[in-house]
Order: structure tokens, then C-alpha cells, then sequence
């Protein structure tokens, strides 16, 4: 019927598995949608021991260290050795809205642990 060499053949038969391997494909999602689970969206973080709402101590940031920082929701080692850091060369903070000037430290970083943090 068509005249094709052997090469065109192989092409030929190639592509049609390709198809047929596609059309299954398809077929098997439509039947299974897919569930996508986003790793750690519903557990803490590395932080065992993170502070909860009804925690309501408060952590001095200005007496604070390294470990006791990193219960903050949102802080890790990294950034609360950097707050650490900062208070020592720096002195001090004045308000808990200070914290915002340590590198690593957004806004919306600030309106998470606003609410556990103090500068007594």
C-alpha cells in the first residue's frame, strides 16, 4: 500500500508508539486526577517546639538566644544567630519593630512573631 523504506518504517512505527503512549497517558489522568500534597504544608518546620497562640510567652529579643529565637515560627538558625549578631554590635532593641533591620527579617515575617517577641 505505501512504499516506504525501512527507516520510514521504523519513523513510522516509532511515532505511532508515541501516540498510543500519549492517548494512555491521558486517559489514565482523566481517570485519576491528580492530588498534589505540598511537602511540610501541614507539619512544623524543622522547629520542634514552635510557639502556638495560646503560648502567649513572650521571648525578650534583647536576652534571647540562638535556640530560643528559633522558636519563633519563621526563624531558623540562620536568622536567629543574625538577630543574635546584630544585638551585640549594635546594642540593644528598642522596639520589638526593630527587629526589621536585621537582614533576613521582612514585613511579613514582622506580623507573624510581632505578637511573641518583646524588648523588656
Amino acid at each position: 500500500m505505501f512504499d516506504l523504506d525501512r527507516r520510514e518504517t521504523a519513523l513510522v512505527l516509532i511515532l505511532t508508539g508515541i501516540i498510543i503512549a500519549g492517548l494512555a497517558l491521558r486517559m489514565y489522568t482523566m481517570a485519576h486526577p491528580a492530588v498534589t500534597v505540598i511537602q511540610g504544608a501541614f507539619e512544623p518546620s524543622a522547629n520542634e517546639e514552635m510557639l502556638a497562640p495560646e503560648d502567649l510567652t513572650r521571648i525578650d529579643i534583647n536576652k534571647a538566644g540562638v535556640e530560643e529565637l528559633m522558636k519563633l515560627r519563621g526563624v531558623g538558625k540562620v536568622l536567629a544567630t543574625r538577630i543574635v549578631e546584630y544585638r551585640s554590635s549594635r546594642g540593644p532593641f528598642t522596639t520589638p519593630n526593630d527587629i526589621i533591620n536585621v537582614k533576613g527579617v521582612n514585613k511579613k515575617l514582622l506580623d507573624r512573631i510581632k505578637n511573641y517577641i518583646d524588648t523588656q
